[in-house]
């Protein structure tokens, strides 16, 4: 977003909140982009895997047990 010419424009999605180690922070309308090398953002793998078990499951629930479903167990 730094270096974007459309930097000023940004919509807030917070969906990816809880997958992440630390979220970015919004503060007094502006988002707050961590000093950090990369984009700054870490996966809260924990919360990845489950993630993926509910939607395993999910899917199990609503189609059966199928070859093509990736298990994250």
């Amino acid at each position: 977003m730094r270096v974007t010419e459309t930097a000023h424009w940004l919509e807030g999605q917070d969906w990816a909140d809880p997958v992440l180690q630390k979220p970015y922070e919004i503060r007094d309308g502006l988002l707050h982009i961590p000093d950090v090398p990369g984009v700054g953002l870490e996966w809260n793998e924990e919360a990845v895997a489950m993630r993926g078990r509910l939607l395993n499951l999910e899917a199990r629930q609503a189609h059966g047990p199928s070859p093509g479903l990736i298990c994250f167990a």
